[in-house]
């Protein structure tokens, strides 16, 4: 039993690193990319801003395509995104999402890339999410940047997801630190 118990635990930190982060399209509150929550003020207009976070992933490329839905029918979004000046074509509505292409590639060395203003209205609601998810045509099912190279291929990153909730750090999952024999012990 504990030998299995101990396969189990390796091999599902086989599959924890196949599934590195290959990029993601992320909200937060400003350029430091430290803020994926915030309390909201019923009745006032909120910015938050999307950015490309690379992670393992590809540089942001030419392109990408999305769409975002908010969690609670008490919000709203109030405008269409503002687009990051880089951006020179957009195309899309809040029903089926947003396509957006810079003019060269947006994102060249950078590990971080802004690329719009996404704007909020809450009637009164304290706790909701804003997640950004595949554009309805999407084949991928996910978020997707289309990187610099000769084929314009399309690559699938992960969608964020920001929290509005008066309890800081909202969107930051409790985790603690622990070493393998640590784990190892709580099977023995």
């Amino acid at each position: 039993m504990r030998r299995l118990t101990l396969a189990v635990l390796f091999m599902m930190a086989l599959a924890g690193s196949a599934f590195a982060h290959n990029g993601a399209l992320s909200l937060y509150v400003d350029q430091t990319i430290a803020d994926c929550d915030l309390a909201i003020d019923p009745f006032v207009e909120t910015v938050i801003q999307l950015f490309y976070v690379r992670g393992q992933g590809p540089e942001m490329g030419i392109a990408a395509e999305m769409k975002f839905v908010l969690s609670d029918a008490g919000a709203i979004f109030t405008k269409a995104p503002t687009w990051s000046s880089q951006i020179v074509v957009s195309m899309g509505n809040e029903t089926d999402g947003y396509t957006i292409s810079g003019g060269a590639c947006l994102g060249v060395g950078l590990d971080v890339v802004y690329l719009g203003d996404v704007y909020v209205f809450s009637f009164g609601v304290a706790n909701f999410t804003c997640r950004v998810i595949s554009q309805v045509t999407n084949e991928f099912q996910t978020p997707v940047i289309t990187i610099c190279d000769y084929n314009n291929t399309m690559v699938s990153v992960l969608g964020g997801t920001f929290v509005f909730s008066p309890t800081p750090n909202a969107c930051n999952p409790a985790v603690n630190p622990a070493s393998w024999g640590t784990i190892k012990s709580l099977y023995r």
